[in-house]
Order: C-alpha cells, then structure tokens, then sequence
C-alpha cells in the first residue's frame, strides 16, 4: 500500500508499506520542486537506505538541452505524454569503527 499526499503544486509527501514473507518494507520519502528524499527501512534484514537526488524534466530524453527544473509535482493527466523524468541519487552509507552500519 502506498500514498502520495501534495500540499502545494510543487511538493510531494509519500509513503508506502509493503507486507511480504521475509520482506517487511517502509519507505517515507519528500519532494520540494527538483530535489527529492526518501528513507526506506527493511524490518525482515534490518536494513536502512537513504537517497538524495534532483529531477530534471525533459520534453524528450535524448534532447538534454530540453531539460529544465520542473515547476510543479501535482501529476496532470494533460502533462503526462509531455514530460520525462531524469532522477540523479546517490547512496551512502556510514560505517561507525565497531563496523555498525547506518
């Protein structure tokens, strides 16, 4: 199960669960205009990941000059032949000299 919630036109709150044999997963995520963030915990291995990432739209994905930050979220069902995403994230993952790791 899953919802996304939009405050403004360009915001987006998520949230989604999912409920499998040896895979319990959460993720929570944000988005404000280009920049994006979501947290995901796997309960069944005990396990965090956090991304960070900025978003382009494009009119066409092989025309990178097309690109610009996008101005709104709230999907459309108008926009949605228009447009294609480009997401950049990175992963990282902290490591404490007992070798937890976040």
């Amino acid at each position: 199960m899953g919802v996304d919630y939009y405050p403004l036109s360009d915001t987006k709150l998520s949230f989604s669960y999912q409920y499998e044999e040896n895979n319990i997963f959460s993720s929570y995520g944000i988005e404000y205009s280009y920049l994006q963030a979501k947290y995901n915990y796997n309960l069944s291995n005990d396990t965090y990941q956090v991304n960070l990432g900025v978003k382009f739209a494009c009119d066409s994905i092989f025309d990178f000059s097309s690109c610009k930050e996008p101005k709104r979220i709230v999907p459309h069902l108008s926009e949605l032949h228009i447009f294609e995403n480009i997401t950049f994230r990175t992963n990282m993952s902290l490591q404490t000299t007992n070798g937890q790791q976040f």
